[in-house]
C-alpha cells in the first residue's frame, strides 16, 4: 500500500497484536489499538506484560481478512495451496508509558469514537467522578510518529485470465465476504478484470460502496413505488439488502436490490435505469446479475411486484398470480420458480438459434 493508504487501513482498525522482547524472550498480546494525535495507544492493566515492553521498540501487526482462495478456484482438478487474501499494516516504533491524566482521558476519548462510533456515553473527562478512577488506574501505553508500512495482496499478481477465473468462483461460492473480494480485487488490479461479462464498457457490480449507495437511491428515489418513503428510508433499505447494479463509464446507470432468505424465496425490489440508458438492454443486464446472484439463483421462488413492466418481466420467466387493481396503483405480484426459469432459458435459446439462422 502507499504510505496514505496504509495510514487509512490504519486508522479503521480495532485490534491486533503488539510484540517486543523482554529480557531475551518474546511477548506477543492481543491488544485493543487506536490511532490518536499522530501515535498508536493501547491500554490495560497497570501491570500486564506490555507494561514491561516500554522503553523498548516494539512492532504492532493488524490485518483484515478479505477471502480465502481455495484450489478450485485456481484450476479445476488440480489440488494446489489454498491462499488468502488480505490487507496488512506493520507499525513499528518505540513503546513510551503515558502518566498525564489529560493526556489519557483524551486517548480514551479517542478510543470510544472507534470502538463505539454510535456515541451513546459522557466524554471523557479526567476528573469525571465516571472517569477518574479508570483514567488514573489503567496502564496506557503509545508509539509516537511510527513507521507504518501497509501490504495488500488481492490477487494483483496474477494474469487478468487467471484473475477473473478466480472473481467468477467468488461469485459462484456467494459466502460470507466474497462479494466484497470481488470489488477489492477487481478494482486492485491494472486490467479490472470482470466476474461476469456484460456488453463492452458495462461494469458489472455486485457490492455496493456508500457511493454507489447514494446514486442507486439517486436512480429509484423519483419512481412512484418510492414516492411515500424518504431518502435515508430508501438508503437504509438498499444498504441492507444484497444489491447489484451496472456501471458505465464510471457512473452507475442501473440498479436493483435483492431480499433473500436463502432458503425459500427472494424478492427483487427497487428496479431503476437511468433515463438515457432506458431501451438499451441496461435493464435486462441488471436483472439478469439479480436472478444470478448468489442469494437468489437456485431458490424456489423469486417474487416481483410492478405497476405495468409485465411484460418484461415475463421475458425472465416471471408470471402473474395475482393483480391488485389499486389504489394508489395497479399492482402485478409476480413470481418465478424453477421450472419458469428452465422453460424462459428454453425460449430464450429458441429465439437465438432463429436469430442466428
Amino acid at each position: 500500500m502507499s504510505s496514505e493508504e496504509a495510514g487509512v487501513f490504519l486508522r479503521g482498525l480495532r485490534e491486533g497484536a503488539l510484540a517486543g522482547v523482554v529480557e531475551g524472550r518474546p511477548v506477543v498480546r492481543a491488544m485493543h489499538a487506536w490511532w490518536h494525535d499522530d501515535a498508536l495507544w493501547f491500554h490495560g492493566g497497570p501491570r500486564v506484560a506490555v507494561s514491561q515492553l516500554a522503553g523498548g521498540p516494539v512492532a504492532f501487526e493488524g490485518h483484515a481478512l478479505i477471502a480465502r482462495i481455495p484450489s478450485w478456484m485456481r484450476h479445476p482438478e488440480r489440488a494446489c495451496p489454498a491462499t488468502t487474501w488480505y490487507r496488512s499494516v506493520l507499525v513499528e516504533g518505540t513503546l513510551e508509558a503515558v502518566a498525564d491524566p489529560m493526556a489519557r482521558a483524551a486517548a480514551l476519548q479517542a478510543m470510544m469514537e472507534v470502538q463505539q462510533p454510535e456515541g451513546r456515553h459522557l466524554p471523557l473527562d479526567a476528573d469525571h467522578p465516571l472517569y477518574a478512577a479508570s483514567v488514573r488506574g489503567l496502564g496506557f501505553w503509545r508509539v509516537p510518529s511510527p513507521r507504518v508500512t501497509g501490504v495488500e495482496k488481492l490477487g494483483q499478481d496474477q494474469t487478468a485470465d487467471h484473475l477473473r477465473g478466480i472473481l467468477r468462483g467468488l461469485w459462484a461460492r456467494g459466502g460470507e465476504g466474497d462479494l466484497g473480494a470481488i470489488e477489492a480485487a477487481t478494482a486492485a488490479h491494472p486490467h479490472h478484470p470482470r466476474f461476469a461479462e456484460l456488453r463492452d464498457g458495462w461494469v458489472p457490480r455486485c457490492h455496493p460502496s456508500p457511493r454507489d449507495l447514494a446514486a442507486a437511491v439517486a436512480l429509484v428515489a423519483d419512481e412512484y413505488w418510492n414516492r411515500d418513503f424518504p431518502r435515508e428510508g430508501l438508503l437504509t433499505a438498499h444498504a441492507a439488502c444484497d444489491w447489484v447494479g451496472v456501471e458505465i463509464g464510471g457512473e452507475l446507470v442501473a440498479t436493483t436490490r435483492i431480499l433473500s432468505d436463502r432458503g425459500k424465496r427472494a424478492w427483487i425490489y427497487d428496479v431503476g435505469v437511468a433515463p438515457a440508458w432506458r431501451g438499451r438492454g441496461v435493464g435486462s443486464a441488471v436483472l439478469g446479475l439479480a436472478l444470478d446472484h448468489p442469494a437468489v439463483r437456485d431458490l424456489p421462488q423469486v417474487w416481483l411486484t410492478t405497476r405495468d413492466a409485465d411484460p418484461f418481466y415475463e421475458r425472465f420467466g416471471f408470471r402473474t398470480v395475482r393483480v391488485d387493481e389499486g389504489p394508489p396503483y395497479r399492482r402485478a405480484h409476480m413470481v418465478r420458480t424453477q421450472a419458469d426459469a428452465a422453460m424462459a432459458s428454453v425460449r430464450s435459446q429458441s429465439s437465438s438459434a432463429s436469430a442466428s439462422s
